[in-house]
């Protein structure tokens, strides 16, 4: 009777890891970026760098969405996204739905950000269509040059192929990393 109970103790423990270890990282990722040194132009170079850092810190951490009152208006700079009583200055983009939906907002993991934009999706930088990722300009109000951050937004309910504003709609914010100073 003991070994029996010992033995669906162990099944139940080996489990519940099992469990735990799918949620923090329901997706596992393969790709591995090669050595490279030659570049034909600073984006591929920053493609590159962005790559790396995914394959060298990437570590899975969902980020609750904004909860709070959040609108946006026009501005001389673009659009201003007001978060109840803090305030980030977007541009004109596709990626208004970033802000608007809360996945991005002013001190998310602790970043400081004044400003954010020029945001692009790194093409084929996964292999799951449920995950995506970006890199964004962001202005800390201390630096004069931009940095650059990368993220991944992940939605495991996502249909094959989703258009963006589909894909964020179940998006959630699942890694977000301070890059490097744009030169």
């Amino acid at each position: 009777m003991k070994i029996l109970s010992l033995f669906f103790l162990l099944l139940l423990v080996g489990q519940t890891g099992a469990a735990q270890q799918a949620i923090q990282a329901p997706i596992r990722d393969v790709e591995q970026v090669p050595n490279q040194q030659d570049f034909g132009s600073a984006g591929e170079q920053e493609d590159y760098w962005a790559r790396k850092l995914f394959q060298e810190q990437y570590r899975y951490q969902p980020y609750p969405r904004f909860k709070g009152t959040i609108r946006l208006q026009s501005s001389i700079w673009g659009q201003l996204a007001l978060f109840n009583n803090d305030s980030l200055h977007v541009d004109n983009s596709p990626f208004a739905l970033l802000f608007t939906t809360g996945i991005l907002y002013p001190g998310v993991a602790g970043y400081s950000f004044r400003g954010l934009g020029a945001i692009r999706e790194l093409a084929n930088s996964t292999n799951a269509y449920q995950r995506r990722r970006f890199t964004m300009l962001a202005d800390d109000g201390v630096l004069a040059n931009p940095i650059v951050y990368v993220f991944e937004l992940t939605n495991l309910q996502a249909p094959v192929d989703p258009d963006l504003p589909t894909f964020l709609e179940g998006a959630v914010l699942t890694f977000i990393k301070k890059g490097w100073l744009m030169q």
